[in-house]
């Protein structure tokens, strides 16, 4: 039998590498996972032994503090990478080489440059390689996204999202790549990947040096198939200073026809705004809001749970099409959050590439052409 036929027949047994916020999740996803028999086991890692210990112990598995114990040791076939961001790059290589699934969590890397060098040992393996943008697997951005595409909502104009919270800022990277990343790939989704041709993005130091913690970020797309042949702009904010409203996290898509006002911390649904044809008056709420609709999301469930069910099943049939954030959308955000950060420290707009006509999208330029 070949390897793929022999890892075919394998049960899938994880390992968790990092048990901070984030990696406590995967394990209490994948405890999960483990009742619905989509994964044999999974297995946690990290440096400190006592974080390794403590979660071990809520879920009845193993646990070690060297990453490389999970190949050398206990053989497993599937890492997800929930460690702080400097390490991915090493940790991802690492494990693909050795031929190990792999999903890392966004961003990939904070280097374009690494992301490509992953990439490239990745296309050299018959690894699944994933990277956790779980947004993409949120089930009322995807049914919004299908609205988008059938033109349920008209021609789209502009598009808003707030990632708010309050917390003490991070050491290793500011609020553009741990926050707004997951906005910018969601523009990109619900706008088919089309890449923005110009950022601009302010931001606000935090007392960590280097490490912004309040960021507005400015997006122009160019005309395309969603809009009326005026382009399309984003504004997104992200804040670890969100002191009166606290944990937001709203998306906005306003079109001609209708406008959806989504809440990302639930699963279950979103509104839509009615106002056709830009209609106002009375019936349509005059000054105040547009008439709105709930649309439910019966299969809604909480977006990791979709994404590490998906990963694990790509990992137990080798059938890809299940990843719906493929490496390659990585790499998009890192680099569209590689010019946002540069935008913001250099306090100028990024042209990210020149458009060649009004209604087509040229490639990005390489390298890029700063305003």
């Amino acid at each position: 039998m070949d390897v793929l036929g022999k890892r075919a027949n394998m049960g899938v047994v994880v390992g968790i590498i990092g048990c901070g916020h984030w990696g406590r999740n995967h394990a209490k996803t994948f405890a999960q996972l483990r009742k619905e028999n989509a994964i044999d086991d999974f297995i946690v890692c990290d440096i400190s032994e006592y974080r390794a210990q403590e979660v071990a112990a809520e879920y009845d598995v193993k646990w070690c503090t060297d990453f490389s114990d999970l190949i050398d040791v206990y053989n497993v076939n599937a890492v997800t990478i929930a460690t702080p961001t400097s390490t991915h790059t090493e940790l991802a290589i690492t494990f693909l080489e050795s031929g190990v699934d792999t999903l890392v969590e966004k961003p990939m890397t904070l280097s374009v440059d690494d992301a490509e060098r992953m990439l490239s040992v990745a296309s050299k393996t018959t690894n699944i390689f994933a990277v956790g943008h779980p947004l993409r697997y949120h089930a009322p951005l995807r049914a919004v996204r299908d609205m988008v595409r059938r033109g349920q909502l008209g021609p789209i104009h502009s598009i808003e999202a707030e990632r708010l919270s309050v917390r003490e800022p991070r050491h290793d990277t500011g609020v553009i790549a741990a926050l707004a990343i997951h906005d910018i790939d969601i523009c990109s989704m619900l706008l088919d990947e089309q890449t923005p041709s110009l950022i601009q993005s302010l931001s606000l130091p935090s007392t960590v040096s280097g490490v912004e913690d309040h960021a507005v970020i400015h997006l122009k797309y160019e005309p395309c198939q969603f809009d009326s042949g005026e382009g399309i702009v984003a504004t997104l904010t992200a804040s670890w200073r969100s002191r009166i409203r606290g944990k937001v996290r709203r998306t906005r898509i306003h079109g001609r026809d209708a406008s959806i006002d989504i809440d990302t911390n639930r699963h279950d649904g979103f509104y839509i705004h009615h106002h056709p044809d830009n209609i106002v008056g009375k019936e349509w709420g005059g000054i105040s809001k547009s008439p709105r609709e709930w649309i439910s999301i019966e299969e809604g469930e909480p977006c990791l749970t979709s994404e590490l069910r998906a990963f694990a099943l790509a990992c137990s049939t080798r059938d890809c099409s299940h990843i719906l954030a493929t490496p390659e959308i990585g790499l998009a955000a890192t680099r569209l959050v590689d010019h946002a950060r540069h935008s913001a420290q250099h306090h100028t707009p990024v042209l990210v590439y020149a458009p060649t006509s009004q209604h087509s999208i040229a490639e990005p330029l390489s390298p890029p052409q700063w305003q």
